[in-house]
């Protein structure tokens, strides 16, 4: 069974476009990364998932389930954390992850080994809490359910270097018990650390979806060198991003290598490299390219 099927997804305001063309599928027990700008529609995608929004056009579905008709019952399948912080401050955060399981019909028994996995104070009201740590319990909250599907919207912004890496540990483990997850995010390196499959938006379309473990090497090297000679321009097909100073070269390369190789070979070539480029220079290859 699939996870999240959504099929020719549209979305306008008015004359605006929230998504213009969205069509993929994120498997059961996969984590999939969802990255682009703001603006790219990444956001209107995931609020028709939770059935807050109505598309203009096209069908979402959850486990089979409508997501526009059946929102509610959709989301009881979801646990969830937006990008902004929207606490009750008089709370404690125990009462805020009660509160979520009774909402959810579970029961408490996550509770204190999330708190202690996270390191988060919950006896203390949540207004008295730092940014970082209400981003803590805002990750708790999405998952002390144990939802089939959870969706998170920039997790790690907030977080310091020690508690992402907790952050990816729980969310293979949450993978481990069968959990899907949908992570929005900028910050590309958390996206390539983690994520099965990658899916790129840009101005309201998404223009791929591949394995991470495929998506560099397919699209683009990373190729530096050095050489005394001087060098304007790479007249290769393929080339992007081509940058020179002070004799070391570096472009991305999509292409043959071979073909690269040969157009290097006319030149007093040192120090060459050629590495797959990591994802923000994919990225960068879809923006700027």
């Amino acid at each position: 069974m699939t996870a999240i099927t959504i099929k020719d997804f549209k979305k306008y305001y008015g004359n605006k476009v929230g998504v213009e063309s969205a069509d993929f599928k994120v498997n059961e027990g996969e984590i999939f990364g969802f990255i682009g700008p703001n603006g790219a529609g990444k956001s209107t995608t995931i609020r028709a998932i939770l059935g807050l929004l109505k598309p203009t056009s096209g069908t979402i579905k959850v486990f089979d389930i409508d997501c526009i008709n059946n929102g509610e019952l959709a989301r009881k399948n979801i646990g969830y954390m937006p990008s902004e912080i929207a606490l009750y401050g008089n709370m404690t955060g125990r009462q805020l992850l009660k509160f979520t399981c009774d909402l959810y019909k579970h029961n408490y028994d996550k509770i204190d080994d999330l708190a202690k996995t996270f390191d988060i104070e919950i006896d203390r009201k949540i207004k008295e809490l730092s940014f970082g740590n209400k981003k803590k319990l805002m990750i708790v909250s999405a998952l002390v359910s144990e939802p089939k599907l959870i969706i998170l919207d920039e997790p790690t912004t907030g977080l310091d270097p020690v508690m992402q890496r907790v952050f990816f540990t729980q969310m293979k483990e949450e993978q481990k018990r069968g959990a899907t997850i949908l992570m929005s995010s900028h910050v590309l390196n958390d996206v390539q650390k983690i994520c099965d499959r990658v899916g790129i938006m840009k101005n309201g379309k998404l223009m791929t979806i591949e394995k991470i473990s495929e998506f560099k090497n397919k699209y683009l090297k990373t190729v530096q060198f050095d050489c005394d000679s001087q060098i304007n321009s790479i007249k290769l097909k393929g080339v992007n991003n081509f940058l020179k100073e002070d004799g070391h070269y570096t472009f991305q390369y999509k292409g043959k290598i071979n073909d690269l190789l040969q157009y290097l070979s006319e030149y007093d070539i040192k120090n060459l490299s050629i590495v797959d480029s990591d994802l923000e220079s994919v990225f960068l290859h879809y923006y700027l390219g």
